[in-house]
């Protein structure tokens, strides 16, 4: 790889392993809704259906379904009704598997 490659290499991103945290499929749903903060506990249930426990340096991709609304720009946005996310506890939760990315 040359050196300009690095900066467009996803190998490059993480030592680890990607891990999809699917958190509206673990609660049994397509998305979560609006302002919806992930917990926890959701995370927990996420790490259980993808059958591996993250590790330091995986990148940690968090899954809200929210992405299904992107067609409805409005809705999307979420400016009246907000957006799903991490709540504190949530983050603190992720921060504490040390991953490279989230």
């Amino acid at each position: 790889m040359v050196a300009s490659d690095k900066h467009n290499c996803l190998s490059c991103l993480a030592e680890g392993l990607g891990l999809l945290l699917d958190v509206p499929r673990a609660l049994g749903r397509d998305t979560l809704p609006a302002a919806y903060e992930i917990t926890p506990g959701d995370l927990d249930a996420a790490v259980a259906l993808a059958g591996s426990d993250p590790e330091p340096g995986d990148v940690l991709l968090v899954r809200s379904g929210w992405g299904a609304r992107f067609g409805d720009r409005d809705s999307y946005i979420g400016a009246a009704t907000g957006v799903p996310g991490v709540a504190e506890p949530g983050a603190r939760w992720l921060s504490a598997r040390q991953p490279a990315h989230v």
